[in-house]
């Protein structure tokens, strides 16, 4: 025999004192008895294009609050929130433990409206809607190895207003409420490796306030949703290592190929600002968010990209390239050879072929801290990927997987003039397609493929994989 718990409702009400006594009531019910201690109110007009903030105890039985910017002859999305507060290490915060939204379209001729809220403490918890219509916020996350994010919006208020910061990851939301003529705030929360966080923030001029009981505000500016991916770990490296690994698994013919150089395709323009203005140099500049957005090297570690990719038949790269009409080859054991420390990076696809990157370096660069703490380091004689063969008679040669796009992420200075008049490389042009050169903040991975995304692990898989990781680095 089954039973059904009853709902249990409870009211407050925002009265419009300007507007000839026109009240809105709002009910609250739940069918359950989360316990939350805060409820916020966000009112959005869509007709005046503004929006009302209401916090307030959720102890009362029923709350009477005067709000002077809701009026008739319009339609609201009313975005309801029970709050838990939170204190930690003098950190006060909320999370939000039930949620509930309602549209309500108010007439000319009505004095009092009633709506009833369902908070839902199971379902998914929506980050407050798209308010396009009020001026946008700027506003950066900065983020610091290895799991601080520190959120910063870039103006400067005259007098200190409320920032009300929220964020959301997976199904779990935090309100942060700051009284600050500039926002700069350390996230006090421990967020989970490599998931995608939502952000968004609303600079908010404070209305009217009775102590203990409420206060509200209006927004008067607000970001734009902030997405970002928090720093993978090396467990989580691991893991999507294994994924690389398991993908090659189910390629038949699979294989390494010998490759007699790398290239690197670039606009005319770059190869002309090398020759003329940087001494024939070809310098590393910082990896931008292309590819896995989590990646300890986006924004952190200088290289250079250089393709490996080859036709088994002709030996020869495909006639044509996406990033610029003039191709650069270098010959492979230039730059791989054994004075060099090699790193598994990242794994990920953008339309059909997956790729893999590597970090190649020096055994002396300044690069392999950074890299030893949170890459996994290869063997360059022995992984699947890139290698260096030797041969009986103390010759060598450099191997390359053709199963998948093997990126070399090079982390030095490449000499273009030496190279090119030592005979160790040439330069040639190729066709190009699609817009002709790569965008400068990068192509972020396919979250939706099945095969190269982290969150397509069990969390029971996942977290055995990263056990066995720590094992084998202890």
């Amino acid at each position: 025999m089954s039973t059904t718990m009853k709902p249990t409702t409870k009211d407050f009400s925002c009265i419009i004192t300007q507007a000839d006594n026109f009240t809105l009531t709002i009910h609250v019910s739940h069918s359950s008895d989360p316990t939350f201690d805060i409820i916020f109110l966000h009112i959005s007009d869509f007709s005046e294009k503004s929006s009302t903030n209401i916090f307030a105890k959720y102890l009362q039985s029923k709350l009477k609050i005067p709000v002077k910017d809701l009026f008739r002859q319009t339609e609201y999305k009313i975005e309801l929130y029970g709050l838990r507060n939170i204190v930690v290490n003098r950190h006060e915060y909320d999370t939000v433990v039930c949620y509930g939204e309602s549209i309500v379209k108010v007439f000319a001729n009505e004095n009092q409206i009633d709506v009833t809220v369902f908070l839902n403490a199971d379902g998914d918890v929506n980050l407050l809607g798209d308010l396009g219509y009020q001026g946008t916020l700027p506003a950066v996350i900065h983020r610091h190895l290895p799991n601080r994010y520190v959120l910063e919006t870039e103006c400067v208020y005259i007098e200190p207003i409320d920032f009300l910061v929220f964020i959301k990851h997976s199904n779990e939301v935090y309100v942060f409420n700051l009284y600050k003529r500039h926002l700069e705030y350390e996230l006090p929360i421990d967020l989970p490796s490599a998931t995608t966080v939502k952000c968004r923030v609303l600079a908010t001029c404070r209305k009217s306030i009775e102590e203990g009981k409420y206060f509200t505000s209006k927004t008067t500016a607000h970001t734009k949703q902030i997405d970002f991916k928090t720093f993978l770990t090396k467990g989580d490296v691991y893991t999507l290592y294994h994924l690389a690994l398991s993908f090659g698994q189910q390629i038949e013919n699979s294989g390494l190929h010998p490759i007699r150089y790398l290239y690197r395709n670039k606009t005319e323009e770059y190869y002309t600002i090398i020759r003329l203005h940087t001494n024939g140099e070809m310098r590393p500049y910082l990896k931008n968010n292309g590819a896995e957005q989590g990646s300890v090297l986006n924004g952190r570690v200088k290289g250079l990209f250089f393709s490996t990719l080859v036709d088994k038949t002709t030996n020869r790269p495909h006639p044509f390239s996406h990033y610029g009409p003039v191709r650069l080859y270098v010959e492979a054991q230039f730059m791989c050879n054994p004075h060099c420390n090699l790193y598994f990076a990242d794994f990920y696809c953008h339309n059909v072929r997956h790729h893999l990157t590597v970090v190649l370096m020096p055994k002396s660069s300044p690069c392999n801290e950074l890299c030893q703490k949170y890459l996994l380091q290869l063997d360059i004689y022995n992984n699947p990927y890139l290698r260096l063969f030797r041969f009986s008679n103390g010759s060598s040669c450099v191997l390359a997987n053709m199963d998948i796009i093997v990126e070399v992420f090079y982390t030095e200075t490449v000499k273009v003039s030496h190279i090119l008049e030592s005979g160790r490389g040439y330069m040639e042009r190729t066709p190009t397609k699609g817009r002709g050169f790569a965008p400068s903040s990068g192509i972020p991975k396919k979250s939706t493929c099945e095969i190269c995304n982290l969150n397509r692990i069990s969390p029971s898989k996942k977290y055995k994989r990263q056990n066995m990781s720590t094992i084998a680095h202890d």
